[in-house]
């Protein structure tokens, strides 16, 4: 999860041009890999605010991320709500 999204990378491990693991991708899961990436890091973060007492730069480096900006639009945008104020409301299974 870590390790940078790589389009060519990904399609030569599965033996498809990138055009077609596409459209498989899409086709199977109803989204573009950068997406479902993007999806499931936002999933591990949140567990890990939830869990961990981790600073916000830790947990990026864990999933993957290396510009907090970046990462806490797109969280915001995914979630409703900030990094800092996801964890201040379910922390530890909080009142949220």
């Amino acid at each position: 999860m870590a390790e940078p999204y790589d389009l060519d990378l990904l399609s030569s491990a599965f033996h498809l041009s990138t055009r077609t693991m596409l459209r498989k991708f899409k086709d199977e899961t109803g989204e573009s890999p950068r997406s479902y990436l993007q999806r499931a890091r936002i999933r591990k973060a949140k567990r890990l605010l939830e869990s961990t007492d981790w600073s916000l730069g830790k947990i990026l480096g864990h999933i993957g991320y290396q510009d907090p900006g970046t990462f806490r639009r797109l969280f915001t945008d995914r979630v409703g709500i900030s990094p800092a104020d996801y964890r201040k409301r379910f922390r530890n299974g909080g009142a949220g």
